[in-house]
């Protein structure tokens, strides 16, 4: 990998034989590069503790990768409530519910969701998709704000579009696809 200058090199044999010290090896790799080995190797694994190398990069994407890969490992170890280790830490514990509840198409854990300003969205998005998924609009009843409930009613009406426009994220199998 030409002395660890190759960044893609390094994650790419990091991820072949699941060795995080190759993400640490590469001096060159700017934090985002980091960031993006430590998320596929622990995304793909049990060990949050890779999760937890995640840093902040100054953006959003950093918390989402950190929220996104602590999601993985709660899947891959039927553990959902390992979201709430995201609690004042980098990486959003809202969203990595909302992740477990597309995989498992789970409607129960869009209730670990906060219903705060800054979390309802995530918490109507995860009811609208469980609702849409599982083709019954009584879901959307579930929803507290009458606007949010008046979204899901609409987008349920018109799943061929929001599905177009979101995913339907849902995996076979309780999410294993």
């Amino acid at each position: 990998c030409n002395f660890g200058k190759n960044a893609e090199c390094l994650v790419g044999k990091a991820l072949n034989i699941g060795d995080i010290s190759l993400c640490e090896a590469n001096k060159y790799a700017n934090p985002q590069k980091r960031n993006k080995c430590y998320f596929e190797i622990g995304g793909r694994g049990k060990d949050l503790t890779v999760c937890d190398k995640i840093v902040s990069t100054g953006d959003s994407i950093g918390e989402s990768m950190k929220g996104a890969c602590v999601a993985n490992v709660a899947f891959n170890t039927d553990d959902p409530s390992l979201c709430d280790s995201l609690i004042g830490k980098l990486g959003d514990r809202d969203y990595c519910y909302f992740i477990i509840s597309e995989q498992w198409n789970d409607l129960k854990i869009c209730d670990n969701i906060s219903d705060d300003y800054k979390d309802e969205y995530y918490r109507h998005k995860c009811v609208t998709n469980i609702a849409i998924n599982n083709n019954d609009k009584s879901y959307c009843e579930k929803i507290k704000s009458s606007e949010y409930q008046g979204f899901c009613s609409k987008n349920f009406d018109k799943k061929e579009k929001y599905l177009e426009l979101f995913g339907n994220g849902i995996f076979n199998d309780k999410g294993k696809e």
